[in-house]
């Protein structure tokens, strides 16, 4: 089919665009967005070759992290762990508190529960 390869390589292209168009957006908000950025990437990588080369890069980026975590000893990565949580935490009550406006844990709960 003529042109049939440019049209795989211009939808490959747009999904994976907007895929990580989206992960972009919602990275900064508590969820996956980071997850979603590297499934773009993952689209991308199905036809062109920088894609999969920035891909592996990351796979070897995050196993080496990886690796390196599971060298500590168990109470080092418990209060890193403890540490993310309470970041992450902080970041998603932060998010809440300014865009609905809660400046307490009580009005969140009255909030839900009514």
């Amino acid at each position: 089919m003529p042109g049939g390869r440019t049209l795989l390589r211009v939808l490959v292209g747009t999904l994976g665009a907007a895929v990580v168009a989206l992960g972009l957006v919602l990275v900064p908000l508590p969820g996956p967005g980071w997850a979603i950025v590297f499934g773009g990437l993952a689209i991308w990588a199905i036809e062109f070759a920088w894609a999969a080369r920035l891909l592996d890069w990351v796979r070897k980026q995050v196993r080496a992290f990886a690796k390196a975590m599971s060298k500590l000893h168990w109470t080092v990565r418990g209060v890193l762990g403890l540490a993310t949580l309470l970041v992450l935490t902080s970041v998603a009550w932060l998010w809440i508190k300014h865009r609905y406006g809660f400046d307490t844990l009580g009005q969140l709960w009255n909030f839900l529960s009514h």
